[in-house]
């Protein structure tokens, strides 16, 4: 019966085909399998490799520890940038301190396979390195935080309390290893309007405040005519004052206090609508040798002394606001949703501040316009000098990676 049976089966044409058909399926779907894989593991190799270098530029930017504390710190970095499922923090990772004063770093790990086991690869090796050397250069920095309403929400207020601060620590540590200060930082809160205090109500690059009949100025000024509105010129075309409107905390202009700096941080609130354009304007004007901020290097002295310029723009959303040509505030559409001239003159503003030889970098927080993401993008000077964080451990390494770099820290490889 048996002999009978196994005959059968060997004349029958169409399960013969389906079991040769199954059986070459078993490579094929694990063929697929690896190429699927593959591309798993190029984007691992790629969060590796980043992780790896915010964790090395952050480490040698802390110069007041010891090897220890650094080596702390980027490992610290590089778990919180999300890569514990790719290596193991203890065994994973090495920290090399070369005798010409770079610290290397190499991490390796393995990716687990989705098909591969069919062929009998169940993973994948992954590594990454990275080497920084510090730098002695000074610098000047502008952090323009936006400080609307929305920020109050999901935590993300006390996120950007919490990530600037740090970005002043790194910048304190570097600062405290040199006989002078050689960086220093503004603080430029936005929203609607940008708050360039009270103290200045009677500056010559003012429009008269005129408090009579009640009014009542806090320090919040709008926009001039373009293209002044996004310039650094011709202030006898005065700033023009926002009269009974509640703003942003005012500028800070540079400075190498510390302490003065994570006050004002620690301090900072969340009200009104996005404007991103003006506080990107006042971050500019804190950067130059001339009124209305004047603490900054001329380009003259800048050049001599090796005096890097940056701006660190944060946001959490669209521009919301808008100038109308004639008015100087800062108005909504009739839809209420967006203000594509502010886009545009975000990216215009941008493009004229990286032509005045500032380095850019840009940090979209929870933004989840594609549109706005771009936008951001593209305002940085490049690729490298734009993050996405879509939480308050992401905020924090952007903060830390743009600071260790404004450190005079730079990755060699």
């Amino acid at each position: 019966v048996f002999a009978s049976a196994f005959r059968s089966f060997l004349r029958n044409r169409a399960g013969n085909v389906g079991l040769i058909a199954a059986l070459a399926a078993v490579p094929m779907f694990g063929v697929a399998g690896i190429a699927i894989d593959t591309y798993r593991q190029m984007h691992a190799q790629s969060r590796l490799q980043a992780a790896l270098d915010a964790g090395a530029l952050a480490g040698a930017s802390t110069v007041n520890t010891t090897n220890e504390g650094i080596e702390r710190i980027i490992r610290q970095f590089a778990e919180s940038n999300g890569i514990g499922d790719l290596i193991d923090a203890n065994t994973g990772l090495k920290v090399t301190f070369l005798p010409n004063g770079a610290i290397h770093v190499r991490a390796v790990g393995t990716i687990p396979t989705t098909l591969g086991n069919l062929l009998g690869i169940s993973k994948l090796n992954i590594s990454a390195e990275s080497e920084v050397m510090a730098g002695r250069t000074g610098a000047e920095v502008a952090l323009v935080v936006d400080t609307t309403g929305s920020m109050n929400t999901e935590g993300k207020m006390q996120a950007l309390r919490t990530a600037a601060s740090n970005f002043v620590k790194i910048i304190d540590n570097t600062n405290g290893n040199h006989d002078e200060s050689m960086i220093r930082v503004s603080l430029v809160p936005y929203a609607r309007y940008v708050n360039v205090g009270t103290s200045n109500r009677d500056a010559a690059w003012m429009d008269p405040v005129n408090e009579s009949g009640g009014n009542v100025w806090h320090g919040c000024v709008g926009s001039r005519e373009y293209p002044y509105n996004i310039s650094d010129t011709s202030y006898g075309d005065g700033v023009p004052p926002i009269m009974n409107e509640a703003c942003a905390q005012p500028v800070e202009p540079l400075t190498a206090d510390a302490a003065r700096l994570l006050d004002r941080i620690g301090g900072l609130t969340g009200q009104g609508l996005t404007y991103i354009p003006g506080g990107l304007v006042w971050g500019w004007r804190t950067l130059t040798s001339k009124a209305p901020f004047s603490e900054g290097a001329s380009a003259t002295e800048a050049d001599e002394k090796n005096i890097r310029k940056y701006i660190v723009l944060m946001t959490d959303g669209d521009n919301t606001v808008q100038k109308f040509a004639g008015s100087p505030e800062h108005k909504r559409l009739g839809n209420g949703n967006s203000a594509p001239a502010a886009d545009k003159l975000t990216l215009e503003l941008c493009n004229r501040i990286k032509s005045d030889s500032v380095t850019i970098f840009s940090i979209a927080f929870k933004v989840t316009s594609n549109a706005t993401r771009k936008m951001l993008s593209d305002c940085a000077s490049s690729g490298h000098n734009y993050y996405d964080a879509s939480d308050p451990a992401q905020l924090s390494a952007a903060f830390n990676a743009i600071g260790a770099q404004v450190a005079a820290v730079r990755l060699s490889r």
